[in-house]
């Protein structure tokens, strides 16, 4: 999709986002327009005036921090994320990618500065990527989002429920099958649904958006450090326990440690407990 088409697009759901939640759409389409606008002139100054590129790019943050706090949309926090990304905050441009690919997991190009923005974070993992079989089969899983999946359950359900009549009425033993397979993909994505869920709220994701920060072997600072060097803006986590300000959480190659809850945000909002 061309930048030009994205933008378009960006703004017909923000607008119908904005619009859902009782937004003026005529001021959610002005801040959105200046802050793409503020965005792009600091792309143009960025090599003859960074000072004042960098200034541009922290007004286009604060519009669309302005428009993300009042609805969360894919396309608007993929926007942030690149002017996060230009003005070297790592921590929240991996943060923002990150919640755009909750709702779009199969966009390339949001994976493409995912992927731009981990190559440049200072913390190095040595995580084994494995690609197995399971992961191949299960494609739909992984690489579609939940509202997709919700929208093909619906579509399952119901082409199945009018084909089972059909079948019955007309006594057509093909439609009885259609409708029977219509039933499994039903199946499948709704046990992909409640996996998803269940996974979401048993470990929660989220990034270290601390410029650093000291990880420790228990819950407060008079414990001693849990590794040689300190963690970093962009290392993503998982949540195991949560204790007060602090996080016990699991970085990507699988050890463990304390970190202050302040210096992480989480990917997807946490119910209270």
């Amino acid at each position: 999709m061309s930048p030009r088409l994205r933008t378009f697009a960006a703004l017909l759901l923000l607008l119908g986002s904005w619009t859902a939640h009782g937004l003026d759409e005529g001021e959610a389409a002005r801040v959105f327009a200046e802050a793409n606008e503020t965005f792009a002139r600091a792309n143009e100054t960025a090599v003859d005036d960074p000072a004042e590129a960098r200034a541009l790019y922290g007004r286009a943050i604060l519009l669309y921090q302005h428009l993300a706090g009042e609805i969360p949309n894919p396309l608007l926090q993929y926007n942030l994320g690149n002017a996060y990304y230009r003005t070297g905050d790592i921590g929240r441009a991996i943060l923002a990618y990150r919640r755009a690919l909750v709702h779009r997991p199969a966009d390339t190009n949001l994976r493409h500065n995912l992927e731009q923005a981990r190559a440049v974070r200072e913390d190095r993992f040595d995580v084994e990527e494995r690609t197995t079989l399971a992961r191949i089969l299960l494609f739909w899983h992984h690489d579609l989002s939940p509202w997709t999946r919700a929208t093909l359950l619906a579509v399952a359900v119901a082409v199945g429920a009018v084909l089972a009549v059909a079948s019955i009425v007309f006594r057509r033993p093909l439609m009885a099958k259609i409708a029977a397979g219509a039933g499994l993909v039903a199946c499948a994505l709704l046990a992909s649904l409640l996996v998803d869920s269940v996974a979401a709220h048993r470990r929660p994701v989220g990034v270290i958006v601390a410029e650093e920060v000291a990880a420790r072997k228990g819950d407060g600072e008079i414990y001693e450090t849990a590794f040689s060097t300190p963690l970093h803006a962009g290392t993503e986590i998982v949540l195991r326990e949560d204790r007060g300000g602090w996080y016990f959480v699991e970085i990507p190659d699988g050890r463990t440690c304390w970190i202050p809850a302040r210096s992480v945000e989480m990917v997807e909002a946490r119910d209270a407990d």
